[in-house]
């Protein structure tokens, strides 16, 4: 046994661990943000992430343009098209043995990956504008070159979307926050 393949595994771990981890924030931020928004089965954020974004992006794109589209059974579409004609094309492809059918199915593939990608950002740049009014050009850029958005999500997960409290003059208002108080702790005739 080669010196070379103990490290390989451990590397392969270490990223699998790490892909895992990534996954799990962005559920968990994705998920603070659907529970909030009052979307049902809000824990689906942590098996199929799109979907509720889809969700999220279906509502700022109703409030802003007023356009009902429904970008979440596209994600879904999506998914299920292209696992359809990923697995067992690649299976078809391996027992006929054909570099020709293994092309025809990574370019579908590939179709399909760029497709669910488009949708992606698509439904991202909508979420941005909903939760962070103005910055959603600067955060879609980070989340196309640096994959950011698992970060974002949970920077963003306790703000109050422009879709539910209006535009704020000085920024989004959040969830889960204490109204101020006056000094003394009285807080006027409701105190």
């Amino acid at each position: 046994m080669s010196v070379a393949a103990p490290l390989i595994l451990g590397f392969l771990l270490i990223y699998l661990a790490v892909l895992v981890g990534v996954f799990v924030l962005m559920g968990f931020g994705l998920w603070k943000m659907s529970k909030n928004a009052g979307i049902p089965h809000a824990w689906t954020s942590f098996i199929y992430p799109l979907y509720n974004m889809g969700l999220l992006a279906e509502r700022s794109l109703y409030m802003y343009t007023g356009q009902k589209k429904s970008l979440a059974k596209w994600s879904l579409w999506l998914l299920i098209v292209g696992l359809c004609i990923s697995l067992p094309g690649w299976f078809l492809a391996f027992f006929l043995n054909s570099t020709a059918a293994a092309g025809l199915v990574a370019l579908l593939s590939a179709v399909s990956g760029i497709a669910s990608m488009v949708l992606l950002y698509y439904c991202l740049y909508y979420v941005y504008k909903d939760y962070t009014p103005g910055n959603e050009v600067i955060l879609l850029i980070l989340s196309i070159f640096v994959a950011a958005y698992p970060i974002i999500f949970l920077v963003i997960m306790n703000v109050v979307p422009v879709s539910v409290a209006g535009r704020c003059p000085y920024g989004q208002p959040r969830y889960n926050r204490q109204p101020p108080q006056a000094p003394g702790g009285w807080n006027g005739p409701q105190g």
